[in-house]
């Protein structure tokens, strides 16, 4: 029986600028698939969503959900009036919680978040505020550079 190796073809950098609409108690996805036979590796990440524009309470999110068993969440929840904000050196703004809470627990789980077609990785944005938005004014910012690999399997 074969196994799988990897072999480095590229990095691919994702800049995606979001103008959405995000109800209170709704959430909004971004789902990272790449091709059959490829798979990516997040080298560097940058994630930003505004503050709820006319919230008067509650709080919104950023999670990240890896489709692998063993892979840690992360997530970050702020207060109505700030804005949620990811970097490579994790969390630098979640003003009400941040899972993990340590940055060098964030690191960590960031240098292994890797996504296939099979086994996609998805960042939700939820606004758990009491705010509808229904002006386009809320923009997340899901910017990411992966490390793209080929998987072949040696026999």
């Amino acid at each position: 029986m074969g196994m799988n190796k990897l072999s480095f073809i590229g990095c691919i950098y994702s800049e995606n600028h979001y103008t959405a609409q995000v109800n209170s108690g709704s959430s909004f996805d971004c789902t990272i698939q790449p091709p059959i036979g490829q798979l990516y590796e997040l080298s560097n990440v940058y994630l930003k969503a505004d503050a709820p524009t006319g919230a008067g309470s509650g709080t919104h999110k950023i999670t990240f959900i890896p489709n692998q068993v063993g892979y840690g969440h992360m997530i970050g929840i702020s207060g109505f009036g700030a804005a949620i904000e990811l970097k490579n050196i994790g969390w630098t703004s979640a003003t009400s919680s941040a899972t993990p809470t340590n940055s060098i627990d964030q690191i960590s789980i960031l240098n292994r978040f890797i996504a296939t077609n099979q086994n996609t990785l998805v960042i939700r944005y939820n606004n758990d505020t009491d705010v509808n938005t229904t002006a386009v004014t809320d923009v997340q910012y899901f910017d990411f550079l992966f490390k793209v690999y080929n998987i072949g399997v040696d026999l």
